[in-house]
């Protein structure tokens, strides 16, 4: 049913978020319908499976701001986005602000 179907994804998220992830690799990992998963997070989560999981790494990379003092292509690639325009795009959305002020706002 949809609670042990909203763990196996959230769990399958949890570690696979930094890797190169589609839809279809996950609907092949749980083994359901990729039809099925976009509407589970369009209903269930209220927002799209890659907005979801970009959220996951904006956040991994937020942390890695703080903790590290790589630049911010090495953290948006340890953070598993492709490129730096989706990091950047993604982190405004969450964050309202850029990776850069966000990161000198750090060394404040």
């Amino acid at each position: 049913g949809m609670p042990s179907l909203t763990r196996d994804i959230l769990l399958y998220l949890e570690h696979h978020y930094l890797e190169p992830l589609t839809l279809d690799d996950m609907a092949r990992q749980c083994g359901y319908n990729k039809c099925y998963i976009s509407r589970f997070f369009n209903s269930s989560l209220g927002c799209g499976f890659n907005r979801y999981v970009n959220t996951l790494r904006v956040r991994h990379a937020a942390w890695l701001m703080r903790e590290s003092d790589d630049s911010l292509e090495e953290i948006a690639a340890q953070s598993g986005f492709q490129n730096t325009r989706n990091f950047n795009r993604y982190f405004q959305l969450l964050y309202q602000t850029t990776p850069k002020e966000y990161k000198k706002s750090l060394q404040k």
